[in-house]
């Protein structure tokens, strides 16, 4: 009976890894292959925060917008309607001349204008000639009033339109001004750069993790068979009648802890997979395809440190906001100087009063100086200067930092490389340790003891490779990253 048991239970282990194996690759069928360029592509496609960072340089290109402005022409019109509660008219039609001639009351002609300054305009014009005779003169001459002899100051319901054009001809402060906008752009777009980058860091170390959790399972998966075929022997042997009962127990404990470390090792697998697809925002089931191994370092340290000061996003933008502060500086300086610009008006009005046509034009040339604004252009000068001074100080010690985590990096890629090849070296050392213990253990030569512990030692280099491989994938990511060869075009 129970050989008959052992026989049921090893065809039913049979079944299960079948099954597995069976649906493993029916979902490897269905699921995207992905490679650390094919997640670092998607994440750059569509992550929500590399899209947030373009925003933001979308908001300094509106900078640089305003900043033009001050350069262009502008242009304007405004319409209006009025409804005044009286109307002012001049009437100057030869019946009412000659009426009021009549009545020897000249004054009150001219009071009849809206007010004293029309009345001397109106004597003015004149120029002493007989009343009659002028609003003869003047009755035909009033643009739109030319049959009645009305001249119109203010009426009932008045109609104005005004059109202003002004452009710019010399504005010193605004060159420079846009220079200082331009470099805020680029200062921007570098640091959009950065954000990129640390984005993508961190999908490369949510890739690596899936990669690093998949070994691990799979270290863990080929623990659960090494111990059940440890117990397969122990029972077989118990039935022989080699060993007594408690080697199998022994075995059987190993199997239950090795089946809890799976498990536990695809809780790990699974919560890293749903990761990398957040942080790279993978809709479509996929698998991860491990990356090779990065090659040897070619190049000297001192290369790779004159790299990082040419390639770095974070020196760059600190470059250009050093620009964009002294330039935004030298800018408040200029706005002691005057500016020039051309300027042009047309109105229109159906309450021209004595104007012969209903509209008006003017152009000129006008000079703006400011001698004293409070304070206000100095104080800018000094916190961009401060600015500057600050960017200046933070750009010196960010490139004396570059080399030291440059030397860092490089040392821990090396040690890691070494690392993976002492942990392969352990794995196989650690199987054929196994192998010749168990043979050992068949001849009654060692404990079962022995024997798990050999166990336990290939299963534990086995994890340590897959851990060792993926420190080497993100020591190799953080290297080039910090010469700002990472992530590329």
């Amino acid at each position: 009976m129970p050989a008959a048991r052992n026989r049921i239970f090893v065809k039913g282990v049979v079944a299960v890894a079948i099954a597995l194996i069976h649906a493993g690759s029916v979902r490897a069928q269905g699921e995207r292959p992905v490679t650390l360029d094919d997640a670092l592509r998607t994440a750059r496609e569509r992550s929500r925060d590399v899209r947030a960072a373009r925003e933001h340089l979308e908001q300094s290109r509106a900078d640089l917008d305003r900043a033009r402005a001050l350069l262009l022409p502008t242009a304007s019109f405004q319409g209006k309607y009025t409804h005044n509660s009286q109307q002012s008219v001049l009437d100057l039609s030869q019946e009412a001349a000659a009426a009021q001639l009549q009545a020897g009351v000249v004054a009150d002609v001219l009071a009849a204008a809206p007010n004293g300054a029309t009345s001397k305009a109106l004597g003015q014009i004149c120029m002493g000639q007989p009343l009659v005779t002028c609003a003869q003169g003047l009755s035909g001459g009033f643009g739109g009033s030319s049959s009645s002899g009305v001249a119109y100051f203010q009426r009932y319901d008045q109609l104005d339109a005004t059109a202003s054009l002004s452009v710019p001809l010399v504005v010193p402060y605004a060159y420079v001004q846009m220079d200082a906008a331009k470099q805020a752009l680029a200062s921007q777009a570098r640091n959009a750069d950065v954000t990129e980058a640390q984005i993508l860091t961190q999908v490369a170390q949510a890739f690596y993790t899936a990669a690093g959790t998949d070994e691990l399972e799979e270290a863990r998966r080929h623990a659960v068979e090494v111990a059940r075929k440890t117990l397969d022997d122990a029972r077989a042997r118990l039935e022989a009648g080699v060993v007594n009962r408690v080697e199998v127990m022994r075995a059987e404990q190993a199997v239950v802890r090795a089946e809890q470390a799976l498990r536990e090792a695809e809780d790990a697998a699974v919560s890293a997979h749903r990761s990398l697809r957040t942080v790279a925002q993978l809709d479509e089931p996929f698998r991860v395809v491990p990356a090779a191994p990065p090659p040897p370092l070619v190049e000297e340290e001192p290369q790779q440190v004159d790299l990082a000061l040419r390639l770095r996003p974070e020196l760059l933008a600190l470059d250009a906001q050093l620009l964009s502060a002294d330039k935004s500086r030298f800018s408040n300086v200029l706005k002691w100087a005057p500016t020039l610009s051309a300027f042009g008006v047309l109105r229109a009005t159906n309450a021209q009063g004595l104007a012969p046509q209903p509209y008006t034009w003017a152009v000129g040339v006008q000079l703006d100086w400011l001698i004293y604004d409070g304070g206000l252009h100095q104080a800018s000068e000094r916190q961009f200067a401060s600015v500057a001074r600050e960017t200046r100080l933070r750009l010196l010690q960010l490139r004396d930092s570059i080399a030291d985590e440059v030397d860092s990096l490089r040392r821990a890629l090396e040690t890691r490389r070494h690392a993976v090849e002492a942990a392969a070296r352990d794995v196989e050392l650690s199987r054929q340790t196994l192998e010749l213990v168990r043979t050992q253990h068949e001849a009654g030569t060692v404990t079962q003891l022995d024997l798990l512990n050999a166990q336990d030692a290939l299963v534990a280099a086995e994890v340590a490779l897959a851990r060792s491989r993926f420190d080497l994938g993100l020591a190799d990511v953080q290297l080039r990253r910090a010469t700002g060869e990472f992530p590329g075009r």
